[in-house]
């Protein structure tokens, strides 16, 4: 069976083939059938040095030295080779697609992607599709539900609950709006289905007349 891990990645950059350096990673797994009743599995934060720090865009200094994952990373001493050899251990490997583990996340192509370049080993354990949340806003957005608002964590583990609560939203607007299609639908009949309804039930009034006789 199917079993969803929920990942989030925290980088340096926004370039997944290696440009960006891995700072955070956190999993979160739930099963094929509640995706959304997620429960931690697995977090880290990786060691960086002073020096890495000069090399960093203006943008990445602000926002991770704001919400602490740089002062996280210069006093941890995770690598991520480490990591990697642990994950290894919890997730497994699967070659059936129906038993292979899924990510989920927003974007969550992306993290993938950096998976493949810093843990390729972990990332050969996934499956190529994924429940995607941004997918799945984007398609609500095409049927007229309002965008949903973001917020700017920009931590992992805040960054996966934040994807689950908009899957959640999501999902209750498309419940509805598909009510409220079926319900139109019904109300709003094609004058030439009308026509049609009327002329079978002439003809149906007519062969039981004749039968009758």
């Amino acid at each position: 069976m199917i079993t969803y891990y929920w990942c989030d990645t925290e980088t340096d950059g926004l370039n997944k083939h290696g440009a960006s350096r891995l700072l955070e990673l956190v999993f979160y797994t739930a099963s094929f059938e509640t995706p959304y009743e997620a429960t931690k599995l697995w977090s880290g934060v990786f060691r960086i040095a002073p020096e890495d720090l000069l090399q960093m865009d203006p943008y990445i200094l602000k926002t991770h030295g704001s919400n602490g994952l740089l002062e996280e990373c210069l006093d941890s001493t995770l690598t991520i080779a480490e990591a990697e050899r642990q994950l290894l251990d919890i997730i497994p490997a699967k070659f059936k697609m129906d038993d292979t583990p899924h990510l989920a996340g927003s974007s969550v192509a992306f993290d993938h992607g950096l998976l493949e370049m810093w843990t390729p080993r972990l990332a050969a354990r996934f499956a190529h599709r994924y429940l995607d949340v941004s997918t799945k806003k984007l398609w609500c957005r095409s049927l007229g539900m309002s965008p949903i608002e973001k917020g700017h964590a920009h931590r992992a583990a805040a960054d996966i609950m934040e994807s689950i609560e908009h899957g959640k939203k999501c999902d209750a607007w498309l419940e509805e709006y598909y009510v409220q299609k079926a319900l139109h639908e019904r109300r709003v009949v094609d004058p030439n289905q009308q026509q049609q309804a009327a002329m079978a039930a002439i003809m149906g009034r007519g062969v039981s007349q004749d039968m009758a006789r």
